[in-house]
């Protein structure tokens, strides 16, 4: 799984990581094994591994940082059953890293996790940095501090 290879690059002993999702016990294990990584709950973890989008109560729960340190807001890794790109729905981006703004065309999944994301209402500079994995093996990074809009949605 993408997510796994992708948190074994990241991850070491001086961090708390949390999962989420079916079977997120075994494959954390393992992750914890190969990067010496300590286990930890979502609320209090600095990096969640998820095989599919967290539930809003969830992501509501993870650290956001504090307005004397917002660097201590977690990293999300997400894995999506469905592609990134499709025809869900547009997204449009900016903030650091986007010159001007970004539009995206999205899948459902992705449409649902930006839905989640814009419904947690941070204080600047406050949130968690977001990388999301398609299926195809794309990826996509929001840092905590770029403003993601959902343009467009198909019923």
């Amino acid at each position: 799984m993408p997510v796994a290879l992708m948190s074994r690059t990241i991850l070491d002993k001086q961090v708390l990581v949390a999962a989420s999702g079916i079977g997120s016990d075994s494959w954390l294990d393992e992750i914890i094994t190969a990067t010496g990584a300590r286990k930890a709950g979502i609320d209090e973890a600095d990096y969640i591994i998820a095989s599919s989008v967290p539930e809003f109560a969830e992501l509501r729960s993870v650290k956001q940082g504090t307005l004397l340190s917002p660097e201590d807001g977690a990293t999300l890794i997400i894995w999506l059953s469905d592609v990134i790109g499709g025809d869900a729905g547009t997204i449009e981006i900016s903030g650091p890293g986007v010159e001007d703004l970004a539009s995206l065309r999205v899948s459902s999944a992705m449409i649902s996790l930006i839905k989640h994301r814009c419904a947690i209402e941070f204080e600047y500079p406050l949130g968690f940095d977001l990388f999301a994995i398609g299926s195809e093996g794309f990826l996509i990074g929001l840092p905590r501090t770029s403003s993601v809009k959902i343009i467009s949605e198909k019923g």
